[in-house]
């Protein structure tokens, strides 16, 4: 709802990944494209997403966000999906980082989102809260 999805909006999640990454935006209306995962690491990458991105095009929908999953301590390389979906304007991208402790990404963040989740699937189970948080003021 915070994304402001609807009918006509697409977003890309990988295929590998919670089921409420696919479904929350589902809910919203906007159609979910599943891009392909890297067999060495089980992660989305640019030329998966570059994949998901020609199937989002030709399906006559507007790209609205992109979520990247990082998955038991690895990260996406977030440089790449960033360089990758550089021409897309207005473009989100939420990171789901409930799987990413432990996990090193040292070139920063360049998403507007970025979800956190410490439950009893994730790596650091301390209960069913979570947070939220976002690069705008």
């Amino acid at each position: 709802m915070a994304l402001e999805l609807t009918a006509g909006d697409a977003v890309i999640v990988p295929s590998v990944t919670f089921l409420a990454t696919a479904n929350a935006p589902h809910l919203c209306g906007a159609e979910v494209e599943f891009a392909d995962v890297g067999a060495d690491n089980g992660l989305m990458n640019a030329e998966t997403l570059a994949q998901a991105r020609a199937r989002v095009s030709a399906r006559g929908l507007r790209l609205r966000a992109v979520f990247p999953v990082h998955l038991n301590g690895q990260c996406v390389d977030m440089r790449a999906i960033a360089e990758q979906t550089s021409d897309a304007k207005d473009l989100l991208i939420v990171e789901d980082a409930c799987h990413a402790l432990g996990g090193l990404d040292l070139d920063g963040n360049r998403s507007r989102f970025l979800l956190l989740c410490p439950s009893g699937i994730a790596d650091c189970p301390t209960g069913l809260e979570g947070s939220l948080e976002t690069s705008e003021a």
